[in-house]
Protein backbone atom coordinates (compact mmCIF):
# COMPACT_ATOMS: atom_id res chain seq x y z
CA UNK A 1 0.00 0.00 0.00
CA UNK A 2 2.90 2.36 0.74
CA UNK A 3 4.19 1.79 -2.81
CA UNK A 4 0.82 2.80 -4.25
CA UNK A 5 0.71 5.97 -2.14
CA UNK A 6 4.27 6.84 -3.13
CA UNK A 7 3.48 6.26 -6.78
CA UNK A 8 0.30 8.33 -6.50
CA UNK A 9 2.19 11.22 -4.88
CA UNK A 10 4.83 11.11 -7.61
CA UNK A 11 2.19 11.04 -10.32
CA UNK A 12 0.42 14.00 -8.81
CA UNK A 13 3.64 15.99 -8.77
CA UNK A 14 4.30 14.85 -12.33
CA UNK A 15 0.94 16.25 -13.39
CA UNK A 16 1.53 19.58 -11.74
CA UNK A 17 5.01 20.02 -13.24
CA UNK A 18 5.06 17.91 -16.41
CA UNK A 19 8.20 19.51 -17.79
CA UNK A 20 10.20 18.53 -14.70
CA UNK A 21 9.09 14.96 -13.96
CA UNK A 22 8.73 11.81 -16.01
CA UNK A 23 8.15 8.10 -15.39
CA UNK A 24 11.78 7.35 -16.09
CA UNK A 25 13.40 6.30 -12.85
CA UNK A 26 10.22 4.75 -11.43
CA UNK A 27 10.08 1.01 -11.13
CA UNK A 28 6.66 -0.59 -11.48
CA UNK A 29 6.63 -4.28 -10.62
CA UNK A 30 6.33 -6.78 -13.47
CA UNK A 31 3.12 -8.13 -11.95
CA UNK A 32 1.41 -4.72 -12.38
CA UNK A 33 0.02 -4.61 -15.91
CA UNK A 34 -3.24 -2.66 -15.72
CA UNK A 35 -4.41 0.55 -14.10
CA UNK A 36 -7.54 2.58 -13.53
CA UNK A 37 -7.84 6.28 -12.72
CA UNK A 38 -11.03 6.93 -10.76
CA UNK A 39 -12.62 10.34 -10.85
CA UNK A 40 -11.33 12.68 -8.17
CA UNK A 41 -14.00 13.82 -5.71
CA UNK A 42 -14.25 17.55 -5.11
CA UNK A 43 -14.80 18.46 -1.46
CA UNK A 44 -12.93 21.77 -1.70
CA UNK A 45 -15.46 24.56 -1.40
CA UNK A 46 -13.37 27.18 -3.18
CA UNK A 47 -11.83 25.10 -6.01
CA UNK A 48 -12.62 25.81 -9.64
CA UNK A 49 -15.54 23.56 -10.65
CA UNK A 50 -13.53 21.69 -13.29
CA UNK A 51 -10.38 21.08 -11.22
CA UNK A 52 -11.26 17.54 -10.12
CA UNK A 53 -12.02 16.45 -13.67
CA UNK A 54 -8.89 18.20 -14.98
CA UNK A 55 -6.70 16.35 -12.46
CA UNK A 56 -8.38 13.04 -13.31
CA UNK A 57 -7.83 13.54 -17.04
CA UNK A 58 -4.24 14.73 -16.60
CA UNK A 59 -3.30 11.75 -14.42
CA UNK A 60 -4.95 9.33 -16.84
CA UNK A 61 -3.12 10.92 -19.78
CA UNK A 62 0.20 10.84 -17.92
CA UNK A 63 -0.07 7.14 -17.07
CA UNK A 64 -1.34 6.25 -20.55
CA UNK A 65 1.49 8.01 -22.37
CA UNK A 66 4.45 7.40 -20.07
CA UNK A 67 3.88 4.01 -18.47
CA UNK A 68 3.61 0.55 -19.97
CA UNK A 69 0.33 -0.03 -18.15
CA UNK A 70 -2.94 -0.76 -19.96
CA UNK A 71 -6.18 0.85 -18.78
CA UNK A 72 -8.71 -1.56 -17.25
CA UNK A 73 -11.68 -0.24 -15.26
CA UNK A 74 -13.02 -3.66 -14.23
CA UNK A 75 -10.13 -5.48 -12.53
CA UNK A 76 -7.08 -3.18 -12.50
CA UNK A 77 -3.82 -4.14 -10.80
CA UNK A 78 -3.44 -0.59 -9.51
CA UNK A 79 -6.07 2.10 -8.98
CA UNK A 80 -5.57 5.83 -8.56
CA UNK A 81 -8.24 7.91 -6.86
CA UNK A 82 -8.40 10.88 -4.56
CA UNK A 83 -10.40 13.67 -3.02
CA UNK A 84 -9.74 17.39 -3.28
CA UNK A 85 -10.08 18.71 0.25
CA UNK A 86 -8.70 22.23 -0.08
CA UNK A 87 -7.71 24.72 -2.75
CA UNK A 88 -6.06 28.06 -2.05
CA UNK A 89 -4.33 30.75 -4.04
CA UNK A 90 -2.06 33.00 -1.98
CA UNK A 91 0.10 35.96 -2.90
CA UNK A 92 3.81 35.37 -2.45
CA UNK A 93 6.68 37.83 -2.54
CA UNK A 94 4.61 41.01 -2.74
CA UNK A 95 6.51 44.23 -3.28
CA UNK A 96 5.61 47.50 -1.55
CA UNK A 97 3.24 49.65 -3.58
CA UNK A 98 3.10 47.06 -6.38
CA UNK A 99 0.90 44.19 -7.38
CA UNK A 100 1.74 40.67 -6.33
CA UNK A 101 4.84 39.29 -7.99
CA UNK A 102 3.86 35.64 -7.63
CA UNK A 103 0.76 33.57 -6.84
CA UNK A 104 1.02 30.21 -5.11
CA UNK A 105 -1.68 27.60 -5.69
CA UNK A 106 -2.09 24.99 -2.96
CA UNK A 107 -4.09 21.87 -3.77
CA UNK A 108 -4.66 19.41 -0.91
CA UNK A 109 -5.65 15.91 -1.97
Amino acid sequence: MAFIRSLFFFLLIAIIAPSCYTFSGISIGDNVKTYYVGRFKDNATNAPPTLAQTLTNALDQKVRTEARLVENNITPDIEFKGTLVDFRVTSEAPRPDETTALNLSLIHI
